[in-house]
Order: C-alpha cells, then structure tokens, then sequence
C-alpha cells in the first residue's frame, strides 16, 4: 500500500501514462481538466457563502501548495533561484496573487455566480490593456474590438444605475453587488 509521500509519484505516473497514450491531444485536456476544476472552486466559493473570502484563499491556495512542496522535494528542485532580483519578483507576485485572489473570491460571494462568471472571463482583455501601458505590447485592432465588446457586455451585467436608470439599482438583499463587480474587476 502506498503512503502519503507517494502521492506525487502516483500523480506523476497517471500524467506520464495520459501523455504516451495521446501526446498530441494533451494540452487540450490539461486546458480541459483545469477549467473543469475552476468551475468547481467557482461553485464551491458560492455555496460556502458564510466563511469569509480570505479563509477561502487561504484554503484554495494551501492545497496547491503543499502539493506542489510535495512534488519540489521529490525532485530535489530548490524552490529558490540564485539571484535574488528574481526570488523579490516572485515574492511580489505572491503578494499580488493574494490581492487578486482575495478580490476574486470576495466577488464571488457577493455577486450571483453567472453573472461573476462573466465579469471575471473579462481579466484577459484587461491584462491586454495593462500590457499595452507596462510592457509596451502592440495592441491589434481585433483585440481592440474584442475588448469593447467585453466592455459592453460588463456593462450590460452590471447595470449601473447611471446609465440604466434607477430601477435597476442594487437591491436590498445584496447591497455588497457593485463592490463585488469592482472586486472581480481588480482580481
């Protein structure tokens, strides 16, 4: 019987087994499996309204975590590079990670699950922007496009009251909602 230090080597073998069976098709499914895993956690954040969001980060990112330590230590890989510019980065990015998740799962209990589902598939077109302004990318006129379209539709979402009117402000049951939607904005 295995223990529990043989976990990454079982999951590691089941990987190894999928690749030589369909190597062609396999990024497909990584893509496939990790979104279906998404929902879920999606779902999951929503049923579990009452824990606050930064317990329910901590929860969703500790797994991962001690998953991947697992797997580092069983390959005698240092979880640090050599130069240290490049260990603040990935401290920073930590950092950041923690704002954005936390954001995200804020707006997940707030907002109704279909509707943060669609505010938050709007993050690629914004990173699109950001990369325009930080890393001085090229922006095409399709991406251009696609980006108001994703602007429109959040919009359209969220019906703010200013341009819908005020029959459409937040109710009573959720006054949290714009909150929610700017959260899911940020993460």
């Amino acid at each position: 019987m295995r223990s529990i230090r043989d976990f990454p080597s079982v999951g590691m073998e089941l990987v190894e087994k999928i690749e030589r069976r369909i190597p062609s098709l396999i990024g497909y499914i990584y893509f496939i499996v990790a979104n279906l895993f998404y929902a879920f956690l999606n779902m999951f954040v929503r049923i579990a309204n009452g824990i606050p969001h930064f317990q329910l980060f901590y929860i969703r990112v500790l797994f991962p975590t001690l998953l991947l330590y697992l797997i580092i230590r069983k390959q005698n890989i240092s979880p640090f590079t050599v130069i240290p510019r490049v260990n603040r980065l990935m401290i920073l990015n930590g950092f950041v990670y923690l704002i954005g998740g936390t954001c995200i799962f804020y707006g997940f209990q707030v907002v109704p699950l279909s509707e943060a589902m669609v505010i938050f598939q709007t993050n690629p077109a914004i990173s699109g922007i950001l990369a325009v302004f930080m890393l001085n990318e090229t922006y095409d006129a399709v991406q251009i496009l696609i980006t108001l379209f994703c602007i429109f539709g959040v919009t359209l979402v969220a019906k703010p009251a200013f341009l819908f009117g005020s029959s459409v402000q937040e109710s009573p049951e959720n006054p949290e909602r714009m909150q929610g939607i700017a959260s899911l904005l940020m993460g």
